[in-house]
């Protein structure tokens, strides 16, 4: 934060700047873990590694694998396995499965 306060020439004052408010009140947050806030933290940028299970992480790496550097993120996993694209995920509709076919197909057809 005191580099983004740099940026915008501003005073950084741990404070103010670490303290969340909305409209210059004090503000709990809206996490989308459900968890309260009082400060400014990095912990939920790695909550995922306590949440996601491996084909989840393996899941989202079959999708995503080949532009993860390009933002500064290296894969988890040695490499891209099927299993990951073919097995269900927790909270996963039935309904996915065709969707994933299709998905499939077109990376096929673009080849």
């Amino acid at each position: 934060m005191e580099e983004v306060c740099e940026y915008l020439e501003i005073d950084f004052d741990r404070a103010i700047v670490l303290t969340p408010t909305k409209v210059g009140q004090f503000w709990k947050g809206n996490s989308a873990a459900r968890i309260n806030f009082s400060q400014i933290s990095s912990e939920p940028a790695t909550r995922w590694e306590g949440e996601l299970s491996e084909d989840e992480v393996g899941w989202v790496e079959w999708h995503c694998r080949d532009l993860m550097p390009e933002f500064g993120y290296e894969p988890r996993l040695s490499r891209r396995d099927l299993r990951y694209f073919v097995r269900p995920i927790r909270g996963e509709r039935p309904e996915n499965t065709s969707s994933r076919a299709h998905t499939h197909y077109g990376r096929l057809v673009r080849r």
